[in-house]
């Protein structure tokens, strides 16, 4: 009986730990207004675009993202670009608000629907 209950529990431990914690950046986000730009951001599984508006003109990015680093209330974006790499963290507010803390102002943004 004791080997039956291993032989069961096994692979369902093994694909618990497969799976991993879903990402809650993955989708797309608006940010609040400040000083009439708006950005939005979009996180794919392997890419960042940021785009931004100033004044009717937006301007658009796409950055390889190298890993998301998932923790209880942060995730940190690992970026790559040029050979070198930087860390952006983002945290979570709730499931639909994040927010960046960009030393002299925090920029929050919502989950696009």
């Amino acid at each position: 009986m004791k080997r039956l209950i291993y032989v069961v529990a096994l692979p369902v431990v093994l694909l618990l730990a497969a799976c991993g914690p879903s990402n809650p950046l993955i989708g797309q986000w608006e940010s609040e207004p400040m000083m009439g730009i708006v950005s939005l951001v979009e996180f794919k599984s392997g890419s960042m675009i940021n785009s931004g508006s100033i004044g009717g003109m937006t301007n658009s990015a796409e950055v390889k993202v190298k890993d998301y680093k998932i923790e209880k209330d942060k995730v940190g974006v690992v970026l790559e670009q040029e050979g070198a790499t930087v860390t952006m963290t983002y945290n979570l507010v709730d499931t639909d608000t994040i927010e960046q803390d960009m030393g002299f102002v925090k920029l929050r943004l919502h989950r696009k629907k």
